[in-house]
Protein backbone atom coordinates (compact mmCIF):
# COMPACT_ATOMS: atom_id res chain seq x y z
CA UNK A 1 0.00 0.00 0.00
CA UNK A 2 1.66 3.06 -1.00
CA UNK A 3 1.68 6.72 -0.31
CA UNK A 4 -1.32 7.19 -2.79
CA UNK A 5 -3.70 4.63 -1.06
CA UNK A 6 -2.08 5.10 2.65
CA UNK A 7 -2.65 9.14 2.50
CA UNK A 8 -6.59 8.98 1.38
CA UNK A 9 -7.12 6.11 3.78
CA UNK A 10 -5.86 8.05 6.59
CA UNK A 11 -8.04 11.42 5.57
CA UNK A 12 -11.03 8.93 5.68
CA UNK A 13 -10.78 7.61 8.55
CA UNK A 14 -10.21 10.76 10.41
CA UNK A 15 -13.71 12.17 8.64
CA UNK A 16 -15.17 9.60 9.06
CA UNK A 17 -14.71 8.77 12.80
CA UNK A 18 -15.80 12.48 13.33
CA UNK A 19 -18.91 12.36 11.85
CA UNK A 20 -20.08 8.83 13.25
CA UNK A 21 -19.80 11.02 16.56
CA UNK A 22 -21.48 13.87 15.39
CA UNK A 23 -24.05 12.08 14.57
CA UNK A 24 -24.68 10.06 18.05
CA UNK A 25 -26.70 13.54 18.95
CA UNK A 26 -27.75 15.08 15.60
CA UNK A 27 -28.82 18.87 15.70
CA UNK A 28 -29.52 20.95 12.52
CA UNK A 29 -25.98 22.20 13.10
CA UNK A 30 -24.18 18.84 13.70
CA UNK A 31 -26.00 16.87 10.66
CA UNK A 32 -24.89 19.99 8.08
CA UNK A 33 -21.55 19.57 9.43
CA UNK A 34 -21.50 16.04 9.58
CA UNK A 35 -22.26 16.04 5.44
CA UNK A 36 -19.42 17.96 5.08
CA UNK A 37 -17.47 15.20 7.23
CA UNK A 38 -19.16 12.61 5.09
CA UNK A 39 -18.20 14.48 1.78
CA UNK A 40 -14.72 14.32 3.04
CA UNK A 41 -15.23 10.91 3.62
CA UNK A 42 -16.12 9.67 0.61
CA UNK A 43 -13.54 11.92 -1.86
CA UNK A 44 -10.69 10.41 0.27
CA UNK A 45 -11.98 7.02 0.16
CA UNK A 46 -12.82 7.38 -3.49
CA UNK A 47 -9.13 8.90 -4.18
CA UNK A 48 -7.92 5.56 -2.63
CA UNK A 49 -9.91 3.37 -4.48
CA UNK A 50 -8.72 4.84 -7.49
CA UNK A 51 -5.45 4.36 -7.05
CA UNK A 52 -5.05 0.93 -6.29
CA UNK A 53 -5.01 -0.12 -9.36
CA UNK A 54 -7.71 -1.91 -10.82
CA UNK A 55 -8.58 -2.26 -14.52
CA UNK A 56 -9.09 0.85 -16.71
CA UNK A 57 -13.30 0.52 -15.66
CA UNK A 58 -13.11 0.28 -12.65
CA UNK A 59 -10.80 3.08 -11.88
CA UNK A 60 -12.86 5.96 -14.44
CA UNK A 61 -15.60 5.03 -12.39
CA UNK A 62 -14.03 5.79 -9.10
CA UNK A 63 -12.09 8.77 -10.42
CA UNK A 64 -15.31 9.93 -11.36
CA UNK A 65 -17.25 9.90 -7.72
CA UNK A 66 -13.50 11.76 -6.50
CA UNK A 67 -15.00 14.53 -8.87
CA UNK A 68 -18.76 13.78 -7.66
CA UNK A 69 -17.33 13.61 -4.11
CA UNK A 70 -14.46 16.19 -4.12
CA UNK A 71 -16.67 19.34 -5.94
CA UNK A 72 -19.51 19.63 -3.35
CA UNK A 73 -16.73 20.09 -0.30
CA UNK A 74 -16.63 23.93 -0.03
CA UNK A 75 -20.70 23.93 -0.49
CA UNK A 76 -21.13 21.88 2.07
CA UNK A 77 -18.30 23.97 4.38
CA UNK A 78 -20.22 26.90 3.71
CA UNK A 79 -23.48 25.41 4.47
CA UNK A 80 -22.05 24.39 8.00
CA UNK A 81 -20.60 27.71 8.55
CA UNK A 82 -24.30 29.67 8.13
CA UNK A 83 -25.57 27.24 10.12
CA UNK A 84 -22.87 27.79 12.77
CA UNK A 85 -22.90 31.46 12.47
CA UNK A 86 -26.68 30.77 12.85
CA UNK A 87 -27.86 31.91 10.19
CA UNK A 88 -30.51 30.29 7.90
CA UNK A 89 -29.37 29.05 4.25
CA UNK A 90 -29.14 31.36 1.69
CA UNK A 91 -29.60 31.87 -2.02
CA UNK A 92 -25.90 30.35 -2.90
CA UNK A 93 -26.69 27.37 -0.54
CA UNK A 94 -29.55 26.17 -2.77
CA UNK A 95 -27.80 27.61 -6.03
CA UNK A 96 -24.89 25.04 -5.43
CA UNK A 97 -26.68 22.28 -4.56
CA UNK A 98 -28.49 22.70 -7.92
CA UNK A 99 -25.05 23.03 -9.68
CA UNK A 100 -23.87 20.02 -7.76
CA UNK A 101 -26.89 17.94 -9.50
CA UNK A 102 -26.13 19.10 -12.87
CA UNK A 103 -22.14 17.81 -12.12
CA UNK A 104 -23.66 14.83 -11.09
CA UNK A 105 -24.86 14.27 -14.70
CA UNK A 106 -22.15 15.54 -16.28
CA UNK A 107 -19.45 13.81 -14.64
CA UNK A 108 -21.47 10.19 -14.92
CA UNK A 109 -21.97 11.20 -18.88
CA UNK A 110 -18.41 11.45 -19.12
CA UNK A 111 -18.30 15.60 -19.92
CA UNK A 112 -16.21 17.08 -16.90
CA UNK A 113 -13.64 13.90 -16.54
CA UNK A 114 -13.17 12.24 -20.42
CA UNK A 115 -10.60 9.30 -18.70
CA UNK A 116 -8.27 7.98 -15.81
CA UNK A 117 -5.70 5.77 -16.45
CA UNK A 118 -2.41 4.50 -15.29
CA UNK A 119 1.04 5.46 -17.25
CA UNK A 120 4.01 4.06 -15.33
CA UNK A 121 2.23 3.30 -12.19
CA UNK A 122 0.82 7.05 -11.44
CA UNK A 123 -3.01 7.91 -12.42
CA UNK A 124 -3.88 10.64 -14.51
CA UNK A 125 -7.12 12.30 -15.30
CA UNK A 126 -7.98 13.40 -18.44
CA UNK A 127 -10.65 16.41 -17.93
CA UNK A 128 -10.70 17.42 -21.89
CA UNK A 129 -11.49 21.29 -22.47
CA UNK A 130 -14.22 23.49 -23.28
CA UNK A 131 -14.42 26.60 -25.04
CA UNK A 132 -14.20 29.37 -22.50
CA UNK A 133 -11.87 27.29 -19.18
CA UNK A 134 -9.59 25.16 -21.80
CA UNK A 135 -9.16 22.27 -18.80
CA UNK A 136 -12.17 21.23 -17.28
CA UNK A 137 -10.41 21.03 -14.25
CA UNK A 138 -10.35 25.00 -13.74
CA UNK A 139 -13.81 25.51 -14.66
CA UNK A 140 -14.99 22.68 -11.51
CA UNK A 141 -12.66 24.75 -9.47
CA UNK A 142 -13.90 28.42 -10.84
CA UNK A 143 -17.48 26.95 -10.23
CA UNK A 144 -16.89 26.24 -6.41
CA UNK A 145 -14.52 29.25 -5.38
CA UNK A 146 -17.50 31.41 -4.76
CA UNK A 147 -18.64 29.34 -1.68
CA UNK A 148 -15.31 29.25 -0.47
CA UNK A 149 -15.49 32.94 -0.76
CA UNK A 150 -18.71 33.21 0.75
CA UNK A 151 -17.61 30.66 3.70
CA UNK A 152 -14.94 33.80 4.56
CA UNK A 153 -17.03 36.16 4.57
CA UNK A 154 -19.32 35.10 6.58
CA UNK A 155 -16.69 34.03 9.38
CA UNK A 156 -14.89 37.21 8.73
CA UNK A 157 -18.84 38.78 9.72
CA UNK A 158 -18.83 37.01 12.84
CA UNK A 159 -15.30 37.31 14.10
CA UNK A 160 -16.27 41.63 13.75
CA UNK A 161 -19.59 41.27 15.21
CA UNK A 162 -18.48 38.88 17.94
CA UNK A 163 -17.71 40.40 21.37
CA UNK A 164 -17.17 37.00 23.01
CA UNK A 165 -13.40 36.22 22.88
CA UNK A 166 -14.24 32.77 22.64
CA UNK A 167 -16.32 33.17 19.65
CA UNK A 168 -13.42 34.83 17.96
CA UNK A 169 -11.44 31.84 18.74
CA UNK A 170 -13.55 29.60 17.27
CA UNK A 171 -13.63 31.78 14.19
CA UNK A 172 -10.23 32.45 13.83
CA UNK A 173 -9.30 28.38 14.46
CA UNK A 174 -12.03 27.61 11.40
CA UNK A 175 -10.29 30.49 9.17
CA UNK A 176 -7.07 28.15 10.07
CA UNK A 177 -8.43 25.24 8.94
CA UNK A 178 -9.63 26.46 5.54
CA UNK A 179 -7.30 28.67 4.44
CA UNK A 180 -5.16 25.27 4.93
CA UNK A 181 -7.54 23.05 2.84
CA UNK A 182 -7.70 25.90 -0.01
CA UNK A 183 -3.86 26.05 0.06
CA UNK A 184 -3.46 22.70 -0.11
CA UNK A 185 -5.74 22.13 -2.73
CA UNK A 186 -4.20 24.68 -5.15
CA UNK A 187 -1.79 21.94 -6.05
CA UNK A 188 -4.49 20.11 -8.08
CA UNK A 189 -4.28 22.90 -10.36
CA UNK A 190 -0.09 22.91 -10.69
CA UNK A 191 0.36 20.08 -13.23
CA UNK A 192 3.64 18.89 -11.18
CA UNK A 193 1.90 18.67 -8.33
CA UNK A 194 -1.23 17.36 -9.32
CA UNK A 195 -0.06 13.58 -9.33
CA UNK A 196 1.18 14.06 -5.60
CA UNK A 197 -1.44 13.57 -2.64
CA UNK A 198 -0.63 16.76 -1.08
CA UNK A 199 -4.47 18.33 -1.41
CA UNK A 200 -5.11 15.56 1.45
CA UNK A 201 -2.65 17.07 3.51
CA UNK A 202 -4.91 19.87 4.00
CA UNK A 203 -8.06 18.04 4.77
CA UNK A 204 -6.10 15.87 7.25
CA UNK A 205 -5.00 19.72 8.83
CA UNK A 206 -8.54 20.86 9.04
CA UNK A 207 -9.83 18.09 10.67
CA UNK A 208 -7.55 18.05 13.02
CA UNK A 209 -8.14 21.86 13.81
CA UNK A 210 -11.86 21.06 13.26
CA UNK A 211 -11.77 18.42 16.79
CA UNK A 212 -9.65 20.97 18.49
CA UNK A 213 -11.58 23.72 18.17
CA UNK A 214 -14.91 21.13 19.15
CA UNK A 215 -13.09 19.89 22.51
CA UNK A 216 -11.50 23.56 23.66
CA UNK A 217 -13.78 25.31 22.58
CA UNK A 218 -17.27 23.09 22.78
CA UNK A 219 -18.08 24.12 18.79
CA UNK A 220 -21.12 21.94 18.79
CA UNK A 221 -20.29 20.79 22.40
CA UNK A 222 -18.83 17.47 22.14
CA UNK A 223 -16.71 16.57 24.77
CA UNK A 224 -15.72 12.55 23.99
CA UNK A 225 -14.24 13.33 20.58
CA UNK A 226 -10.89 12.29 21.15
CA UNK A 227 -12.01 9.60 23.68
CA UNK A 228 -14.06 8.07 20.71
CA UNK A 229 -11.94 9.33 17.87
CA UNK A 230 -9.11 7.19 17.95
CA UNK A 231 -11.36 3.84 18.89
CA UNK A 232 -13.78 5.19 15.38
CA UNK A 233 -10.26 6.00 13.26
CA UNK A 234 -8.39 2.53 14.20
CA UNK A 235 -11.95 0.52 13.27
CA UNK A 236 -12.14 2.72 9.79
CA UNK A 237 -8.61 1.88 9.11
CA UNK A 238 -8.67 -1.71 9.97
CA UNK A 239 -11.82 -2.34 7.99
CA UNK A 240 -10.58 -0.77 4.95
CA UNK A 241 -7.26 -2.31 5.07
CA UNK A 242 -9.38 -5.83 5.30
CA UNK A 243 -11.44 -5.06 2.57
CA UNK A 244 -8.73 -3.89 0.10
CA UNK A 245 -6.66 -6.93 0.97
CA UNK A 246 -9.55 -8.98 0.42
CA UNK A 247 -9.87 -7.39 -3.03
CA UNK A 248 -6.32 -7.94 -3.76
CA UNK A 249 -6.56 -11.82 -3.08
CA UNK A 250 -9.96 -11.89 -5.27
CA UNK A 251 -7.74 -9.93 -7.95
CA UNK A 252 -4.96 -12.20 -7.74
CA UNK A 253 -7.27 -15.36 -7.71
CA UNK A 254 -9.38 -14.73 -10.64
CA UNK A 255 -6.38 -13.46 -12.72
CA UNK A 256 -4.85 -16.56 -11.95
CA UNK A 257 -8.18 -18.68 -13.24
CA UNK A 258 -9.05 -17.12 -16.24
CA UNK A 259 -6.27 -13.95 -16.78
Amino acid sequence: MDIYVLTPLICAAIYGALAAIVLRHPTRVRIVFAIYLLAGTGWSLTSAMAHVGFPHAQTYLWAKLIVITAWPMMLFYYHFVRRFTNKRPDLLVYLGYGIWSVIIVLTALGYTLRDAYFVQGTLHFDYGSNLYYGNNVYLLAVSSAPFMAAALVRLGRYYRDSTDPIARNRAIYLFMGIFAFVFFGITNLIPTLFKYPIDYVGGIFNAFVISYVILKYQLLDIRFVMRKGLVYSSLTISLTALYLLLLFILQMFFREWLG
